[in-house]
């Protein structure tokens, strides 16, 4: 597997709707931003400029990864098919769900931390 880029950071706020979406809009002057796709699963909010890359949830944060409410970072890679391949063999505590090039995998990395990963779509297979 081969990361390719950042993607977004996804930060839990849960009980701060209305603060969390004024500071990053009025303070931080970040463009609210449309959600789309697996980002619609979850209450929150997408903040960036051109593209998401602040993740804003304001679900509780409890549980595994059966759905990943905590904060969290995801990142691109060249080929989604290898990098699910890889993770499935490195463990089995992960989430994986979609197919083809809208596949997307959650799992912890050792310190506990939850990572996200998603075909790079600059480069779809």
């Amino acid at each position: 597997m081969r990361i390719t880029g950042f993607n977004h950071v996804g930060l839990n706020a849960v009980g701060k709707h209305d603060e969390i979406r004024e500071f990053y809009t009025s303070f931080l002057g970040m463009g609210d931003i449309e959600r789309e796709g697996a980002a619609t699963l979850v209450n929150g909010f997408w903040f960036g400029k051109d593209h998401p890359i602040v993740h804003v949830i304001t679900d509780p944060a409890e549980g595994g990864l059966e759905m990943p409410n905590n904060t969290h970072l995801s990142l691109f890679v060249d080929d989604i098919d290898v990098a699910v391949a890889e993770v499935k063999g490195m463990t089995d505590d992960h989430l994986h769900f979609g197919e083809g090039s809208n596949q997307i995998i959650w799992f912890k990395d050792p310190a506990g931390n939850t990572l996200e990963l998603q075909q790079d779509p600059a480069l779809s297979v």
